[in-house]
């Protein structure tokens, strides 16, 4: 634990050393600051000495917690007079806001509904309701139509067979919520495959029926199966005998449905061959109306594609904490912009260079090693939780190695509180049954006496670091606060809306967004010069961010300065080079004709709800 404390320390540390050399600095200030809130809140799991019936609770409250979420969204979007503003593209992506966010959102919350599903130890009723949350949260998933979710989950839930005690009830608990939601799949599907503006309202109400249906009769099983449980008692020999039956059961499914995949698909190396090449070719993803499993199109190897060279340009230290869209719009070959790699490892190579992935990789090592290490040494009720937590880690892992989950802190927050919690339980059985008098307090692996002097020494650095991140991680909060109070503000008053736009960039001088949005309001009021000096200021900041080129070449031409205008938007032009918006306005430029800046955002606008179409 303290190896994987210090190791995760030295990434964070090296996250904020990176702010110097990259081109997007607040960017990189956001990335560093995330990095160290997970890197607290494993600390706060990993030395908190807890007991397997402390973590039981813990991990009840988040599975079922996440479930009762899930329920009063499925219940709003029904209740909602625009249910589809709850979709992106017709997939549920609320509340996270990222369809794939949110699918991995209530899988981090099945976890821990199968764990307390499969305890014999949980109340019947409590056991009855996990396994009715983790058909609901299943359901919930299935809804977002998450390709990298069919890749993540079948290699977590063999992990969870794998890992935890009593395997005959942990394959029986994942079969019955894996039958029941392959049963259901048809309502839950059609809401995006068969999606029609006039149907869709129908088509929800149908899935939520299905969904709620599903949940109450796994409920219901859950609780008979529970009390049929306590009346079991088996020998030792006799559990050991069902538990392989149930290993030998998953291994007959498994090479069955192996079998008939193939059977169905032919040569599965050439289905694999073809399958490389459609995924490297990209393209974009299914629309709604048409099965999104039925194909691979999406732009992600792409993504990878530059990441992988910008590590190759800097492969030591990496172009900065999270910077990846201006490299990637001047590189990239697609139409989208995003602003992450969309792979864990490829973020982390890409940004912070070999030396930060060393650091990171060594510290999650060494946490799944004291993880290992907590389930050999602690009783049955400690390493089921070690398990459970093990596993909703890993599915994390998975999952972020084809996603952007890291920039998300509900979900790599659970997933860091998830695994520093693997590897502290069972420390705290001691202490929760008491320490006989006399004895010494059990101090963490590696951790000696330290000297009096070099403690208040250790102390004083500690209370500066923590007043330090504490500065750090609230000046950027407290700078949004105000931009969104000034966007919110400038209708009424400009010059409120300026003054709060000032103090956010004092709050936060890394970042050029108090700059952009005081230029966006400067042109609304019609005040072009200071709108030009704020898009100056933006690309004092980052030289390359296309927007403020284009804005700025606008205004020149609106000024009749049509070769000031070429210029800009050529330079606009090259480091966005796919951007239609610029290669349309330069093409009006050059044929003669003078921009409107209010046209130019207007197709801004328009191009932004494209990329994020709610239908």
């Amino acid at each position: 634990v303290v190896a994987a404390l210090a190791l995760l320390a030295g990434f964070t540390v090296w996250s904020y050393a990176s702010i110097a050399w990259a081109e997007q600095q607040g960017v990189a200030w956001d990335g560093a600051n995330r990095t160290a809130l997970y890197l607290l809140v494993f600390a706060l799991f990993a030395l908190w000495p807890i007991t397997a019936r402390a973590g039981m609770l813990l991990l009840g409250a988040l599975g079922l917690g996440i479930a009762g979420l899930g329920l009063v969204e499925l219940l709003k979007a029904n209740a909602s007079a625009e249910p589809i503003l709850y979709f992106i593209g017709v997939r549920l992506a609320e509340p996270a806001g990222y369809i794939n966010a949110n699918v991995a959102l209530w899988t981090i919350g099945l976890w821990p509904c199968l764990y307390l599903a499969c305890a014999r130890e949980v109340h019947p009723i409590l056991r009855g309701l996990a396994l009715g949350g983790a058909g609901l949260l299943g359901c919930l998933a299935l809804l977002g139509q998450s390709r990298g979710w069919v890749f993540a989950l079948p290699l977590a839930a063999l992990l969870f067979v794998a890992i935890m005690p009593g395997r005959a009830r942990a394959v029986a608990t994942v079969g019955a919520v894996a039958v029941g939601i392959f049963l259901a799949r048809g309502p839950l599907l059609a809401v995006h495959d068969a999606f029609t503006e006039a149907g869709f309202d129908g088509l929800l109400a149908e899935a939520t029926q299905t969904t709620l249906l599903l949940a109450g009769v796994l409920a219901v099983v859950g609780v008979l199966a529970a009390l049929a449980d306590r009346r079991v008692n088996l020998t030792g020999g006799q559990a050991r005998t069902v538990n392989r039956a149930a290993v030998v059961a998953v291994a007959i499914v498994l090479l069955g449905g192996g079998g008939a995949a193939v059977a169905a698909a032919g040569n599965p190396v050439t289905k694999l061959s073809d399958s490389w090449e459609a995924f490297k070719d990209g393209g974009e993803a299914q629309r709604a109306g048409a099965s999104r499993f039925a194909t691979i199109d999406t732009n992600r190897y792409d993504f990878w594609v530059v990441a992988w060279y910008l590590f190759r340009e800097q492969p030591v230290t990496g172009i900065g904490s999270e910077n990846f869209q201006q490299d990637y719009l001047m590189r990239g070959e697609s139409s989208e912009q995003p602003r992450y790699p969309h792979s864990l490892q490829l973020g982390v190579l890409s940004q912070t260079g070999v030396v930060g992935a060393i650091l990171l990789a060594a510290a999650l090592l060494a946490a799944c090693f004291a993880a290992l290490t907590a389930r050999r040494r602690s009783g049955r009720e400690a390493a089921a939780v070690a398990g459970a937590s093990a596993t909703l880690f890993a599915y994390w892992f998975l999952h972020a190695s084809i996603d952007w989950f890291w920039e998300f802190p509900a979900l790599t927050g659970c997933a860091f509180a998830a695994l520093g919690l693997a590897g502290a339980v069972g420390r705290g059985e001691g202490a929760s049954k008491g320490v006989p008098t006399g004895s010494k307090p059990r101090r963490l692996p590696g951790v000696g006496r330290v000297p009096a002097i070099p403690r208040v020494v250790a102390s004083v650095l500690v209370a500066v670091t923590g007043v330090v991140l504490a500065l750090s991680l609230l000046a950027p909060w407290l700078a949004e606060r105000e931009v969104e109070r000034a966007i919110n503000d400038w209708p009424a008053s400009p010059s409120v809306a300026y003054e709060r736009l000032e103090r956010a960039q004092s709050l936060n001088p890394l970042s050029p967004r108090a700059h952009l949005v005081a230029a966006t309001i400067a042109l609304q009021v019609e005040d072009q010069a200071r709108a030009e000096g704020e898009f100056e200021e933006v690309l004092r900041m980052e030289p390359r961010t296309s927007f403020a080129l284009a804005e700025l070449g606008a205004l020149a031409s609106e000024r009749g300065e049509q070769s000031e205008s070429e210029q800009l938007l050529r330079r606009a032009g090259a480091y966005a080079p796919r951007d239609r918006v610029v290669s349309d306005a330069l093409e009006r430029v050059l044929s003669g004709e003078l921009l409107d800046v209010r046209r130019l955002n207007a197709s801004y606008l328009e191009k932004a709800r494209e990329r994020v179409p709610r239908k």
